[in-house]
């Protein structure tokens, strides 16, 4: 809940609900859940980026650190599209 309050502070919002929060990370999921729904096949791609960042995140009660790998497809056009999102434990080819 702190990092979307930070976000949201960002914006001059002082302080969210538990309820505001999950509204809204539920109209977030609305407008992200459709994207990876698509049908990429009908989209031709110029270019096809991976990207990460390790962070640390809560997992089970503990924190750990974990990367977070994003796959961006540039299509002819130039415009961009996450095709992907996910979280690794480890650094290696499998992950």
């Amino acid at each position: 809940m702190r990092g979307v309050e930070g976000a949201a502070a960002k914006f001059g919002i002082d302080s969210l609900s538990k309820g505001q929060v999950s509204r809204l990370c539920a109209a977030i999921d609305e407008e992200v859940d459709p994207s990876f729904s698509r049908d990429w096949p009908a989209v031709r791609f110029a270019c096809l980026l991976l990207d990460a960042t390790y962070v640390r995140r809560r997992v089970g009660g503990r924190v750990r650190g974990e990367s977070s790998i994003a796959a961006i497809g540039v299509g002819d056009g130039g415009r961009r599209h996450l095709l992907g999102f996910t979280c690794a434990n480890a650094e290696g080819y499998a992950s």
